[in-house]
């Protein structure tokens, strides 16, 4: 095997490494990416609605 060769593979091994490490890190990352996105989404849903057409003290 040749100098570039040698160099060429030992780049290429180092990015599929880099890949398989990536995605390993983001697969368990991902679950409590989406826990925290339902826990958004209630106390959003749980939020009072303070618009100003839907205050009690609108029509005194």
């Amino acid at each position: 095997m040749t100098a570039p060769t040698a160099i060429l593979a030992g780049v290429g091994a180092a990015f599929c490494a880099g890949m398989l490490f990536g995605t390993a890190l983001l697969i368990g990352k991902l679950p409590k990416a989406i826990r925290r996105l339902v826990e958004w989404r209630r106390l959003r849903s749980l939020r009072v609605d303070d618009t100003w057409e839907n205050s009690p003290w609108r029509d005194m």
